[in-house]
């Protein structure tokens, strides 16, 4: 290489290629000599320790990973939502069969109490008075044991005729303490001239516990007129019935 010039803090050059082989410098200067390919424009230095030309954008071999440094907080910023997915086939597989519920309560399927009769022969009885009285208080009745709820249903069916024109009412006597209040149904009012069934239906609520008796009772409005009960092989029996509730 060609003399660079008097001695300065840094000499430079130029040329064409690669720079080789050391620099030509006036004795004792120890500063870096640069030099830039003219071809590439890449510069260079002399390396004065290793008596080498080095590229500038020469790099050293990579070092060891530092260490990992801490993890910062949480965000506390919720991330988008994502969009809504496909809406899947509807399955075919029945689901699974669901636990039974509880039984109810106080209900009977079967009657607590029952009680029918009929003579051997057609018969009727004939009553007429304007207070509730017993239609027959041996046959026409029903006992049974009240349940927890102390709710009934109580059921009568029976056969009748009115002898005239009177209005006539039926209702529930306890053979103990008589006619039960709120029992009174309206039965008929003219007479038909032929026997016909009826069926008369209760809801009792607040029946004390233990055994009651009841009978059917029937009155009239007027006084002097009668009602034939009718029952037999032909008019079918007399039937009462007492539901739980």
């Amino acid at each position: 290489m060609a003399d660079l010039g008097t001695k300065i803090t840094c000499y430079f050059a130029m040329f064409a290629g690669v720079p080789s082989g050391a620099p030509d410098v006036p004795a004792g200067v120890t500063q870096w000599v640069i030099a830039q390919d003219t071809t590439t424009g890449y510069f260079y230095y002399y390396d004065l320790w290793t008596a080498a030309w080095v590229h500038l954008s020469s790099v050293g071999p990579i070092g060891p990973t530092g260490a990992t440094g801490e993890t910062g907080p949480a965000s506390t910023v919720p991330g988008p939502t994502g969009a809504t997915g496909a809406t899947g086939a509807a399955s075919t597989v029945p689901g699974p069969t669901g636990p039974t519920g509880p039984t109810g309560s106080g209900g009977s399927a079967a009657p607590i109490g029952a009680h029918t009769y009929a003579h051997g022969s057609d018969n009727q009885l004939t009553i007429g008075d304007t207070t509730f009285t017993d239609v027959d208080m041996t046959n026409y009745v029903v006992t049974f044991t009240a349940p927890a709820s102390g709710n009934v249903v109580v059921v009568a069916c029976f056969v009748v005729e009115p002898q005239d024109s009177a209005d006539w009412y039926v209702g529930l006597l306890d053979t103990v303490s008589g006619f039960i209040s709120g029992t009174s149904r309206y039965l008929m009012g003219e007479a038909s001239g032929y026997p016909t069934q009826f069926t008369v239906e209760w809801y009792l609520t607040g029946v004390s516990s233990g055994s009651h008796t009841l009978a059917l009772g029937i009155k009239t409005t007027s006084g002097g007129h009668t009602i034939q009960f009718w029952d037999g092989p032909n008019y079918g029996a007399f039937e009462f019935l007492v539901y739980a509730a």
